[in-house]
């Protein structure tokens, strides 16, 4: 099976995923394990890991360059889960979401996917700072948009609100897998996205919220110019959540492909064995003449049978003439 985690420019795929991981490691009663399968991804959050820890942020891709992070989860019935996160620059992904660019070839990434992680930062989105505010929002919103459009009734999604401890409010922690409570700030605070035109796109998708690390205090949605900075120790909340949601979905997806499996098993099993009983009708040497001595036989006996039957009327009227003759001579003697 494999699973792609997409999302906009400072939606923090990289935290969570980093944090998602650690927690899996060290939470393997929750029924998922971490594999590593690349070295490259492995010095990577190992690296983002130590940031995190000395209260920093991992650094953002640089424009042009990218790398593709793969590892793979393995649940508890022993089914491994491919996992790939285009790690991109939010321009270069921009580009190739809304335009004609496939440099990083990310649409073949999510078509190939059975599960995606789509993540969504609403508090990123109210705070975008850059001379193509508008557009950046509006292209932000596209992402999400597009991928929601993209995936088929097969692929299984996930649209993760990160961030969501910005939103004790809007968005209590009890509320994090609430579909009502988390459309709503979706509504409320993403103007660009058309809620309305997608909301059926919604209704087969698993909506959550998390908090891939906790941050200082001091931050608030209102205030600005506020650096946050990760709280140590790491924490993160809502993962257990998540885990269940991706289990859920994963051992569903494994079921609809016994179905399909099964489904075509029983159909081949069935034209097999058609094609079986017509061949032994055709290929038996002994049918054809015991046809032939069937309609022999049935020709005798319809014979016999009319010929009996004739004989017998014949009789009959033999027998009334000779009643009659008599019946008239007994007549004139008198």
């Amino acid at each position: 099976m494999k699973l792609c985690i997409i999302g906009p420019e400072g939606s923090g795929k990289t935290v969570l995923a980093t944090m998602l991981n650690q927690y899996i490691k060290t939470h393997p009663q929750n029924g998922l394990s971490y594999l590593d399968v690349d070295i490259k991804t492995k010095e990577y959050f190992d690296d983002v890991l130590k940031r995190l820890n000395d209260c920093d942020w991992p650094e953002s891709t640089k424009v042009g360059k990218h790398i593709i992070l793969k590892w793979k989860w393995q649940t508890y019935k022993g089914r491994n889960i491919e996992v790939v996160m285009p790690e991109v620059a939010g321009q270069d992904l921009r580009e190739e979401i809304c335009g004609d660019d496939n440099s990083v070839k990310l649409k073949e990434r999510i078509k190939e996917a059975d599960l995606i992680m789509l993540l969504c930062d609403v508090y990123g989105y109210l705070n975008v700072k850059d001379e193509y505010n508008d557009k950046t929002k509006l292209q932000n919103a596209w992402i999400v948009e597009k991928v929601l459009q993209e995936a088929n009734e097969r692929q299984k999604v996930i649209l993760i609100v990160t961030k969501a401890d910005f939103f004790e409010y809007d968005l209590p922690e009890d509320k994090w897998d609430d579909r009502q409570t988390i459309e709503s700030l979706l509504t409320n605070y993403i103007d660009k996205f058309t809620y309305h035109g997608h909301k059926n796109l919604l209704q087969n998708r698993k909506l959550l919220a998390v908090s891939s690390v906790s941050t200082s205090d001091s931050e608030n949605l209102t205030e600005e110019n506020i650096v946050r900075k990760p709280k140590v120790p790491l924490k993160s909340r809502g993962m257990d959540k998540l885990i269940d949601e991706l289990l859920g979905l994963i051992e569903n997806n494994n079921s609809d492909t016994h179905q399909i499996q099964r489904k075509s098993t029983e159909i081949s099993t069935s034209f097999r064995d058609e094609k079986i009983i017509k061949n032994e009708k055709n290929d038996n040497p002994i049918v054809g003449p015991l046809k032939a001595i069937a309609v022999g036989l049935c020709i005798v006996i319809i014979s016999s049978i009319v010929q009996s039957v004739a004989a017998f009327f014949v009789m009959l009227i033999i027998v009334i003439v000779f009643v009659m003759l008599k019946k008239i001579n007994s007549r004139t003697v008198n």
